[in-house]
């Protein structure tokens, strides 16, 4: 359930510049994760409204008289508690799959404000990340450069990158590994990981473009999710878990990488 706030980190965005996007892109899965939690226990907790909202206003008119609206209020009651137990009947689809399109927005953001931040701030990273490219689109002789001229050249590295990695169009892990080869990151996640985050990353696309039906030709990549033919992918507890654990696993991964060649100072170069 997305909020779009940014999180207090304690990582400075200036000194510890090359975790800051990472800080704020974990911070941000982190909360969507367990908001799940808080929003499944409030729905729960509205499963028995319409009969305490009956009691209370049997409560009322035995000392008031005859209360105004009651069909009314007791309409309204009876349509959320309905909700509350078709909510349950699908195993809280609903409720993971705006979180999921929340997680996974904060995903993709938290990977292009990392690249322009290692732009923005080593030069050697940026002559390099720019060698791959025929027309860089900024002139090292400008640089240092701005926050928004950072992104978009972040852009272009990222359709450099899933132009060369000759990858499969499900495999977004090759792409982003691409993509941080072109500043000097590099690491490793998993196979099962890799294969969740690009299951993640297709289930993504085909809420955004066909409103969650399943296509054959993603049939004919995730095979496992045949059943589903033209039909919604359910979403439940177990689904968002396994996404959100091989976000983790590139997250970490390029903590651990980053961390060994890169230290909290602001880069002077």
């Amino acid at each position: 359930m997305t909020s779009l706030n940014t999180p207090n980190v304690a990582t400075d965005p200036e000194a510890g510049w090359p975790f800051y996007a990472l800080h704020i892109m974990g911070s941000n899965l982190v909360r969507e994760y367990f908001l799940v939690a808080n929003y499944k226990r409030c729905i729960k907790h509205a499963a028995n409204y319409r009969t305490v909202t009956k009691r209370n206003i049997e409560l009322i008119e035995k000392t008031q008289g005859s209360f105004p609206h009651k069909t009314q209020l007791l309409a309204g009651a009876k349509e959320i508690t309905d909700w509350v137990a078709k909510m349950e009947e699908d195993n809280y689809h609903e409720l993971y799959v705006n979180s999921f399109i929340g997680m996974w927005s904060s995903f993709e953001a938290g990977i292009e404000n990392v690249i322009a931040d290692f732009l923005a701030n080593d030069r050697n990273v940026a002559s390099r990340a720019f060698q791959s490219l025929k027309r860089p689109p900024l002139r090292m002789e400008d640089w240092p450069w701005g926050k928004e001229e950072c992104l978009d050249a972040t852009h272009i590295l990222e359709r450099a990158a899933n132009r060369s990695a000759n990858a499969e169009w499900w495999d977004i892990y090759q792409r982003i590994s691409k993509l941080f080869s072109l500043i000097g990151v590099s690491f490793c996640v998993e196979d099962k990981k890799q294969h969740d985050l690009a299951e993640a990353n297709m289930v993504r696309n085909i809420i955004l473009h066909r409103y969650g039906h399943l296509g054959v030709r993603e049939v004919e990549a995730f095979p496992h999710l045949s059943q589903w033919t033209g039909r919604v992918v359910p979403f439940n507890e177990e689904r968002f878990s396994r996404y959100y654990m091989a976000i983790v696993a590139v997250i970490s991964g390029l903590l651990i990488s980053i961390s060994a060649t890169h230290s909290v100072r602001k880069d002077d170069a």
